[in-house]
């Protein structure tokens, strides 16, 4: 199924295309260590959550290395065959790794990255063999070095597993945990906080049973929700039983257009399950400005105001948002604001004007993404400060 993801996810001047390639560890040894597999869940997730614009591919690798996705946009990406991967063979990561460099060396993206997802080791029939991938492992690692492109590993934790063959390379990023860690920590990932996913997290009444699931925007062009569980389940939206559009053993991926109001989730899972309900928001709408002097103080108060397309209805009106900060741009400088009652307050400092440009809004730092015209000028209200004077006297008196 042809699937979408919302544009603006990373801070503009932060935005560049990222190739990722994935290396999924399927020897036989992970059916223990990630015998829940969070692995391909994981990587689901990923894909799932970051820049439509970025491109990604899957390596699996057992006794030899198999394409299961070659580099593609996430509208491309068919996903099941990484889902579906037995755990089944020996550990032939060195030809996994030197594979992925042959993707990233002639790929085009301006960021490159391999993510290898393993629990650990490098193990073939032979002893020869072994040594041979180890080796090419250590020769991948120098290309990636040489090519300047991040390696991420996150080693599933193993006591089976002899300490010789472990991977272990001081060029590369480690991270170490259970299967069920690298569900529940994903996002702390520092590879992950520099992409920058735009997500809200809903909470969730009961982990069983019905919920009312509300987002705090008064409507919602498109909303992808991703629901993490720590033990397998079924979930369903609504009362015509919409079920998830991507499904993997521990992730669900359910997508809509056109939400309003409150939606039903009905969640049937184990008890003591612990799930997690993310929602990526796409949403359109127009801006309206006002902006005057400072009173008695240089600069420009600037109040934005965001409203939905069809009506004067406030899309920041619920009070989630409130104290909440925004970057705004405005005449070439980054303010702070923040919102307050539906409107983002921006205190700017410097001269009077009569006239301001306001650029961007960094919606993504309120946690969706906002697909309205995002540029507009205000004529800035001066004070009458003799008015002004004569105000304060007569108070005074």
């Amino acid at each position: 199924c042809m699937l979408w993801l919302p544009y603006g996810i990373r801070h503009a001047e932060a935005y560049s295309e990222n190739d990722v390639v994935f290396l999924l560890d399927t020897s036989l040894s992970m059916q223990d260590s990630d015998a829940i597999r969070a692995a391909p869940d994981s990587i689901l997730m990923l894909m799932t959550m970051m820049d439509p614009s970025d491109r990604y591919g899957v390596i699996g690798f057992g006794t030899e290395a198999v394409p299961l996705q070659p580099l593609a946009h996430f509208a491309e990406l068919r996903p099941q065959a990484m889902l579906e991967a037995p755990y089944t063979g020996y550990t032939n990561t060195g030809a996994a790794l030197n594979l992925a460099m042959d993707w990233l060396e002639s790929a085009k993206g301006s960021e490159k990255l391999i993510v290898i997802l393993t629990d650990g080791e490098i193990m073939l029939p032979g002893k020869d063999q072994t040594l041979q991938s180890v080796q090419q492992f250590y020769w991948g690692s120098e290309r990636a070095s040489k090519a300047k492109i991040p390696i991420y590993i996150y080693q599933i934790k193993s006591d089976e597993l002899a300490p010789e063959y472990h991977i272990n390379s001081g060029y590369m990023e480690t991270v170490s945990g259970t299967s069920e860690e690298l569900l529940e920590n994903l996002w702390q990932w520092e590879f992950v906080k520099d992409m920058q996913p735009t997500i809200i997290n809903i909470p969730l009444e009961k982990q069983d049973g019905l919920n009312t699931v509300k987002l705090p925007l008064a409507k919602a062009d498109r909303v992808r929700y991703v629901l993490r569980s720590s033990a397998p389940g079924n979930a369903w939206f609504g009362n015509d039983r919409t079920g998830p559009v991507l499904k993997g053993n521990r992730v669900k991926v359910f997508e809509f257009q056109n939400v309003e109001g409150p939606m039903d989730l009905r969640l049937d899972y184990p008890a003591d399950t612990r799930i997690t309900l993310d929602a990526l928001v796409e949403t359109g709408g127009r801006l309206k400005a006002e902006a005057e002097d400072r009173l008695m103080r240089p600069g420009v108060e600037v109040k934005i105001t965001p409203l939905l397309e069809d009506s004067d209805g406030s899309l920041l009106a619920d009070s989630w948002f409130n104290g909440r900060k925004v970057q705004v741009t405005i005449d070439g400088e980054v303010q702070d604001g923040m919102v307050q009652n539906g409107t983002i307050l921006v205190q700017t400092n410097g001269e009077a004007k009569d006239k301001i440009q306001i650029e961007h809004i960094a919606f993504e730092d309120l946690d969706f993404v906002f697909t309205g015209e995002q540029q507009l000028s205000a004529e800035v209200r001066h004070h009458n400060y003799l008015a002004v004077l004569f105000t304060v006297c007569g108070t005074a008196l």
